[in-house]
């Protein structure tokens, strides 16, 4: 009688319960209330083509002097959009870029070691736990997510010289797009030179700076929508 009863109550709680997951899931599914960002101006699309290309120009001359050193190309295009179309974006600045994917490409290589792991696991596992990585400690880089992809599947000998050669290129990349973009009066790049390493600790112990009045929130906003106006 009792248990029975209690069985009844916890399978109608599931049930109003799953149901209520079921409509918020649906409600959030449907999207929220923001208007898209808006188009960028024409002569800032075209400020957008001249750095990519020039970049891209004199990185792949670079890359081409090393052998087989047009494997590590791929994450580049990622980066160029990130540098030249999202600028103030938090992601494209040389910290995360840096940081993102010296801890990304790591992983990567460590997880090889596992070799009684299949491909299939291992590389899905590598590429999440860096992506899981980097947004714990605060530096999430896209393109580092695809080096990952890449360093976990590229069959080269010493891997750890095409990670040197792909950090050698971020840095060139870097203080080409510091050049270019602030050559412009509508941009600034970087927002930050920040490489303090213990910010990153803090992350990692899980003592993130929020906004005192809305929790969760960080304290430093910036504007990306507003700065694409331009």
């Amino acid at each position: 009688g009792l248990s029975i009863d209690i069985i009844k109550k916890s399978l109608i709680s599931l049930k109003d319960d799953t149901s209520e997951r079921c409509l918020k899931l649906v409600r959030k599914s449907a999207g929220g209330n923001l208007q898209p960002p808006p188009a960028m101006h024409f002569d800032q699309t075209m400020w957008t083509f001249f750095g990519s290309f020039i970049s891209l120009l004199i990185l792949s001359r670079l890359l081409d002097t090393f052998k087989n050193g047009m494997k590590v190309l791929g994450p580049f295009g990622a980066l160029m959009t990130l540098l030249y179309g999202l600028t103030p974006a938090p992601a494209s600045q040389p910290r995360n870029a840096l940081y993102g994917q010296s801890v990304s490409i790591s992983i990567a290589l460590l997880m090889e070691m596992c070799t009684f792991l299949p491909d299939w696991f291992r590389v899905p596992f590598a590429v999440s736990l860096a992506i899981a990585t980097m947004s714990k400690l605060g530096i999430t880089h896209p393109p580092a997510g695809a080096s990952a992809v890449i360093f976990s599947t590229m069959d080269v000998d010493n891997k750890w010289s095409f990670f040197l050669l792909l950090l050698l290129g971020n840095v060139v990349v870097i203080l080409l797009a510091t050049l270019v973009n602030n050559l412009s009066e509508k941009r600034q790049y970087p927002i930050y030179w920040e490489f303090g390493v213990g910010s990153i600790v803090e992350r990692f112990k899980g003592r993130f700076l929020v906004d005192k009045k809305e929790k969760g929130i960080p304290s430093q906003k910036i504007d990306i929508l507003s700065m694409m106006k331009l």
